[in-house]
Parts: structure tokens; C-alpha cells; sequence
């Protein structure tokens, strides 16, 4: 449990837990880093043979530990699970965006690829990358692009892994400016350059075009001021 200078009483919660069960490991950024920052915290301080991330606002499903160990025991390096979505305001919980089980390559992705909250990583795939600190939107996409430049394939298996809050409405996601748009396009545009595959240059000028021709940048940048 990473505590990026949290202002909520989380931190104290935290402690009381890791005092209690040793397997909780409570670890303390000495100067606010964002969510990149906090999961690079947690991938310098792991030790298994497999890693996952879990948003702030987000939950773990109730057989979520059954649904790592299929994981584990699949041969891809990336592994994509189901998900539950919470919606508040009705309190109601049901499936999410269930893709077949099978291979995902740079041609053809599941839905929510870009997430990292709903999936698992070999250690060895995910100490080779990290999230860009400087990012406050769309960094989760660059890090499993990292990781596709080394796998080429996302599993996707038919396990639950999370609870998604789905309508949180003070999430990082919801508050995404003109400014954190033009930064993911940017990173984007250098990670397209990096890469000799051709495959995957493709799917980063797909993706890029997708988010130029998408409502969100012509909402927010489109509605800029300077």
C-alpha cells in the first residue's frame, strides 16, 4: 500500500493494517508523485513473480485471489481480467464489458485495454517499464504499450478480478485538462518513434488518431482558452 502524501485519514488505516498481518506492507512517498508516481513506488518494492494495480476509489471482488492464481497459470505475460462495475448512485454492481477469452494482439485489442486496474503482469515484464510521473491522464495506456512492446499479446481470461466505481465524480479521469491531453498525445507520438516493429507503430497511429477524433479532446482542447 503506497500513502502519495494522502490528506484523508487512508494513511492511519493503512498502518493499522500492516501492524496487524505482515503481508501488508505500508510504504510512504516522501513528496507527492500522482498515480504513476505511487505505482512506481509499489513495482520498486515488489517481490512476486506477478504484479497488480488497484485504483484509490477501486475495490478488489471477493474472489479476486482465484482469479490471480488463473492468471498465473496462463503463459502470457499480460493477462486481462473481468470486472465489476459499481454505480453509485443506484448502488448497483454488474458485469462489465466481458471480453471472450483468447489472444489480443497490437491488431486487434480487448475493450479496456489500457487500463491496469483490471489486469495482471509478469514481474519480470512490468520491472522492465514505468509509469511516467509527469502524466496525470492517460499514463496507464503508456505503460501497457511499454509492456506490449515486449509481449505483442494481452490473455484474456474469463475471472473477475476488481470493482470498478465507475461514477466517481471527483476521479483523476474526470478532471483531465487541455494541457494532460497535449502531454498524453506527445508521449504517445514518442513512443510510436521508439518502436522498429511496424506492427506497433501502427497501433500507436491508430490510437493516436482515435484520440485526436475523439469527444473528449474535441471537448477539451477544442473548448480551451489561453
Amino acid at each position: 500500500m503506497v500513502n502519495d502524501e494522502s490528506e484523508d485519514s487512508s494513511a492511519e488505516i493503512a498502518k493499522e493494517y500492516a501492524e496487524q498481518d505482515d503481508r501488508f506492507i505500508l510504504l510512504d512517498n516522501e513528496r507527492h508523485k500522482g498515480p504513476g508516481g505511487a505505482r512506481n513506488t509499489g513495482l520498486d518494492h515488489a517481490t512476486g513473480e506477478w504484479v497488480t494495480f488497484l485504483d484509490a476509489d477501486d475495490a478488489l471482488d471477493d474472489k479476486a485471489h482465484e482469479a490471480f492464481k488463473v492468471a498465473a497459470n496462463t503463459n502470457a505475460g499480460i493477462v486481462q481480467l473481468n470486472h465489476k462495475r459499481h454505480y453509485t448512485k443506484i448502488n448497483k454492481t454488474a458485469l462489465k464489458y466481458i471480453n471472450p477469452c483468447g489472444w489480443y494482439g497490437p491488431q486487434r485489442l480487448p475493450e479496456l485495454w489500457c487500463m491496469v486496474w483490471n489486469k495482471a503482469y509478469r514481474k519480470d515484464i512490468a520491472d522492465a517499464v514505468r509509469f511516467h510521473e509527469r502524466m496525470r491522464f492517460g499514463e496507464d495506456e503508456l505503460f501497457n504499450l511499454d509492456c506490449l512492446a515486449q509481449e505483442k499479446y494481452i490473455a484474456c481470461i474469463d475471472a473477475v478480478s476488481a470493482v470498478h466505481y465507475f461514477d466517481n465524480t471527483e476521479s483523476l479521469s474526470r478532471s483531465k485538462t487541455a494541457a494532460d491531453l497535449f502531454m498524453q498525445a506527445r508521449q504517445l507520438e514518442r513512443w510510436i518513434w521508439r518502436q522498429d516493429d511496424a506492427e506497433l507503430r501502427d497501433l500507436g497511429c491508430r490510437i493516436l488518431a482515435e484520440h485526436w477524433n475523439s469527444k473528449t479532446y474535441r471537448e477539451v482542447i477544442g473548448g480551451a482558452t489561453t
